[in-house]
């Protein structure tokens, strides 16, 4: 039989419930399968909220800034408020369309991350169900 068909025909191996040891979960049982996957998501956790409180900070200054009674101040912020509004959105649509394709890009992978971390659980039930 050849190695990629013992590969797809083999049994699964099943871990043993952690209830089944005796004095309940040992550390070991607690940890991730996968170091790599446990890395990816305490990094994107940590680096999202670091984002957002970098943004929501550097918002708040600004906005204490521009909110000053000063009339150099105020010139600015008629200055800014004038400009907001001579904004030609025309000669932003290239970059919307690469935005738009890069989060299609992006959904993409998404799922064919999901697809690929399904697969197991597709193998087991082929397997299963093919006999």
């Amino acid at each position: 039989m050849p190695l990629s068909q013992s590969i797809l025909t083999a049994p699964a191996p099943t871990p043993p419930p952690l209830a089944a040891t005796p004095g309940g979960p040992r550390f070991v049982d607690l940890l991730p399968d996968d170091p790599f996957d446990f890395f990816r998501w305490w990094l994107s956790t940590i680096v999202t909220i670091y984002a957002t409180i970098i943004t929501l900070q550097s918002l708040w200054g600004w906005y204490a800034w521009l909110a000053g009674s000063d009339r150099y101040i105020s010139l600015l912020r008629r200055y800014l408020i004038v400009h907001g509004l001579r904004l030609r959105f025309t000669a932003f649509w290239g970059d919307v369309i690469i935005c738009g394709l890069l989060t299609v890009a992006f959904l993409l992978l998404w799922h064919a991350h999901g697809v690929i971390y399904d697969l197991g659980n597709t193998l087991t039930y082929v397997r299963q169900h093919s006999r």
